[in-house]
């Protein structure tokens, strides 16, 4: 009996951590840090090229005299598989761009400004397929998350915006 309680515990261990990533508070979320000798006067206006051209991000709020920025939304990542809705959960990145400058080097951090998952469920009611969306912030629903996706997605954008910083003079 006391194996097949042992056996049923870590069956309910298993299954809940494929459903989420048993992460209950939310963990500070990863950054990445470019370095240029550009003013970042330049750097900005190179930045901001790349994302509006390159990735097609807007830029929807300039802070502290164009040092930061704010882009709009963008959806960077789809997690399918056993257990997820249709069209799975989309992961959507609104970033924050701050510049640096610090003995003739520009420092560009890139960083969350905000992190969800959309995903959009069909169900019957009274004979009706009706469609509901759901929006699933970071800091609420933290255990939601795969935080490689976002990792790997600033990693992308670091290396697009040095590589664009180096070949433009």
């Amino acid at each position: 009996m006391r194996n097949l309680m042992y056996l049923f515990a870590l069956s309910m261990i298993l299954t809940i951590s494929g459903c989420y990533h048993m992460r209950i508070d939310p963990e500070p979320l990863p950054t990445e840090t470019v370095v240029t000798s550009k003013s970042t006067e330049t750097a900005s206006r190179i930045i901001k090229r790349v994302l509006e051209n390159d990735l097609q991000v807007r830029i929807l709020d300039e802070r502290n005299n164009g040092n930061i920025l704010i882009s709009a939304p963008r959806h960077f990542a789809t997690e399918t598989g056993f257990g997820q809705p249709d069209g799975g959960r989309q992961y959507y990145l609104q970033l924050q761009i701050d510049f640096i400058r610090e003995q003739n080097r520009s420092y560009i951090r890139l960083s969350p400004y905000h992190y969800e998952l959309r995903t959009s469920y069909a169900y019957g009611l009274e004979g009706q397929v009706k469609t509901l969306y759901k929006i699933y912030p970071y800091p609420e629903y933290p255990g939601m998350f795969d935080i490689s996706y976002l990792e790997n997605e600033l990693k992308r954008i670091a290396s697009l915006l040095e590589h664009a910083l180096k070949d433009i003079q």
